[in-house]
């Protein structure tokens, strides 16, 4: 949560020149971000499933695995991106 914290502080230092609100601003921008991020990874890691389950019919084991363990990977990422999102959105709530 520190973290997150911090990325509003270093946008909301940007934003303040300009804006009358910066941290809610900085942090509806920061939400926006990681949805981006989340749609991203959700359609990469549909793509690494599918291509892991049509190496296995081909018969390419091999080539089944690695596309097994890269849409591992990005399952964790996108578990880790929604935690933020979550994260984020609940310093959204109480904000001014």
């Amino acid at each position: 949560m520190r973290a997150i914290k911090n990325d509003i502080e270093k946008r909301v230092l940007k934003l303040s020149k300009y804006y009358s609100y910066p941290e809610r601003l900085a942090t509806i921008n920061l939400l926006e971000e990681i949805a981006l991020a989340i749609d991203f990874y959700q359609r990469r890691s549909v793509s690494s499933l599918k291509s892991s389950e049509w190496n296995e019919t081909q018969g390419n084991k091999i080539q089944s695995d690695v596309w097994f363990k890269t849409w591992q990977i990005q399952k964790a990422t996108l578990t880790r991106l929604q935690q933020r999102y979550r994260k984020t959105l609940e310093i959204l709530s109480n904000t001014k």
